[in-house]
């Protein structure tokens, strides 16, 4: 997969709140006005963060799939502390996400 690498920024525009990286326009989330049917302000802001939070999202993904990509080599002990590794990065994330942490 190819796609314009991270860290993506949000950018709050006057119409639109841009993602943006390394001043490229990735994607633009409009405001809510009275010419379009729109989200509500609240939602608007969550989604440009969760679209601003995509290449962190990705990469979490495939370290979890790396990490818990087991060969039948490793003890229960390592699963068991691979797996909490990989939730407790995902937790992170979503509260990223969800808090705008």
């Amino acid at each position: 997969m190819k796609h314009t690498p991270g860290p993506w920024t949000q950018l709050d525009q006057e119409h639109a709140i841009s993602i943006v990286s390394a001043g490229i326009v990735i994607a633009d989330v409009f405001k809510p006005d009275d010419n379009c049917v729109s989200p509500p302000m609240s939602e608007t802001l969550d989604n440009a963060r969760l679209i601003a939070t995509a290449p962190d999202l990705l990469i979490a993904l495939n370290d979890a799939y790396e990490e818990l990509n087991f060969d039948g080599t490793y003890t229960v002990e390592e699963i068991t502390r691979t797996i909490d590794i990989v939730r407790e990065r995902i937790a992170r994330l979503i509260a990223t996400v969800e808090k705008g942490a």
